[in-house]
C-alpha cells in the first residue's frame, strides 16, 4: 500500500501537472466501489471548466481543490496510483520483486556517477494510454493528462461540494490522527498518546486515528530504528524507549516525505530495501549481517531483526483483593 512518502510523490505530481491548470475533459470508468456514494463516475464531469487552485495531503489521503469550490479527495488503498501521460519518475513499487529492480537501479546510477536519492521526472512516451485499470483521466488546457488507476479496487474517490479547508472538517479527514511529517507535535504529547494504549506498538503505529500516513513498512522501520520489538506493548515502554521511538518516528516520516518514497535514497542502515525476502529461498540479511525475519502483528506481516529487537515481557502486578465471603447456596424446596 502506498504510504506517506509515496502519496507525497503523487501530490507532487498533481502540483506539477495539474495545479493552476483548467480541467477541459474528464474520462471515467464506472465503479461503484472506488467512487464512494453518492459520487458516481459521471459526476466528475462537474469539474470540467474549473481551475485547480490547490493540492494537499494528509497521511495517505490527497486532494485537489478547484475554483468552483469543489474538492476531489483520493486514497490509493492497496494498489492505486497516479500516472501522467508520457512521464516516468523515480518511483518503483517495492512489491513483486520491485526491491530487486531498485537495487539494480542503485548500482547503475552509482556506476554512472549519479545520485540515487535524486527525484527524477523524465519525458518518456507512454506505451499505452489510458493505462490499464484506469478509473478516471483528467485532461488540462495545457495538454497534460493525469490518470488515477486501481487494479484491486481498494482505493477510494470522493467529491466534496466545498473547499478543502471545509472538507478537512468532515469524515474521513476529520477522523485522522496527527501527520508527523507535517506536524511533529512534541515528545510529551506523543508519550501520553502511546503510554495509555495497551496494544502492540506496531499495531498502534498502524492506527490512522493516531498516526496518519504510517503504513506497514514505515511502522516496521520506526520500531527497527528504535530497537523496539514490534510486539512490545505500547504501555510497557519506558521513558528512554519513548524518547527514541519519537525521534525515529520523526526521522522516518521526514525522510520518506522529503524523498517522496524514493527508496533508492533511503539511508543504508534502513530495513526498507532488505524486508522483502518472505517466501524466498535465501534469507534476507542487512549489510551488518543481521538476519531479517517475519512475524504477524496486528494482522499484518511484520519484518524485524530478532538480534536487535528483543521482546521484553512486563508482568502486570497482581493486586491484593479483599476476601469476599462466599454466598450461601439456598436450598430448593
Amino acid at each position: 500500500m502506498p504510504e506517506l512518502g509515496e502519496v507525497q510523490h503523487a501530490a507532487s505530481l498533481l502540483k506539477r501537472f495539474l495545479l493552476n491548470r483548467t480541467v477541459v475533459k474528464i474520462t471515467s470508468t464506472p465503479d461503484e466501489i472506488v467512487f464512494v456514494k453518492p459520487l458516481i463516475a459521471s459526476a466528475l464531469d462537474s469539474l470540467v471548466g474549473s481551475r485547480v487552485t490547490s493540492v494537499g495531503r494528509n497521511g495517505k489521503y490527497f486532494w485537489f481543490e478547484c475554483d468552483s469550490q469543489k474538492t476531489l479527495l483520493m486514497h490509493f488503498g492497496m494498489a492505486g496510483w497516479i500516472h501522467v501521460k508520457d512521464i516516468r519518475t523515480h518511483f518503483i513499487a517495492m512489491e513483486s520483486g520491485g526491491d530487486k529492480k531498485q537495487k539494480e537501479r542503485i548500482k547503475e546510477v552509482l556506476a554512472a556517477g549519479g545520485d540515487p536519492a535524486a527525484l527524477t521526472i523524465e519525458k518518456v512516451p507512454s506505451e499505452v494510454w489510458p493505462p490499464k485499470y484506469m478509473k478516471f483521466v483528467v485532461e488540462t488546457d495545457q495538454g497534460d493528462s493525469i490518470a488515477f488507476t486501481d487494479s484491486r479496487r481498494l482505493g477510494r474517490v470522493r467529491l466534496f461540494d466545498m473547499p478543502a479547508s471545509e472538507a478537512c472538517k468532515v469524515e474521513p479527514l476529520s477522523k485522522l490522527g496527527r501527520d508527523y511529517s507535517q506536524d511533529p507535535g512534541d515528545l510529551a504529547s506523543f508519550s501520553k498518546d502511546v503510554s495509555k494504549r495497551k496494544v502492540p506498538i506496531k499495531a498502534l503505529l498502524l492506527d490512522q486515528s493516531v498516526f496518519s500516513g504510517i503504513g506497514n513498512w514505515m511502522a516496521d522501520e520506526i520500531v527497527f530504528q528504535a530497537r523496539v520489538h514490534p510486539e512490545q506493548y505500547a504501555n510497557t515502554l519506558d521513558s528512554t524507549q519513548l524518547e527514541t521511538l519519537y525521534a525515529k518516528l520523526l526521522e522516518v516520516c521526514e525522510v520518506s516525505a522529503r524523498l517522496e518514497g524514493n527508496t533508492a535514497g533511503f539511508p543504508a542502515d534502513w530495513l526498507m530495501l532488505h524486508r522483502w525476502g518472505k517466501g524466498r529461498k535465501a534469507a534476507q540479511t542487512l549489510p551488518s549481517g543481521h538476519t531479517v525475519e517475519h512475524i504477524t502483528v496486528g494482522g499484518r506481516t511484520s519484518c524485524y531483526v530478532p538480534e536487535l529487537q528483543v521482546l521484553t515481557k512486563v508482568e502486570e502486578p497482581v493486586k491484593d483483593e479483599p476476601d469476599v465471603p462466599s454466598k450461601k447456596r439456598r436450598r430448593k424446596n
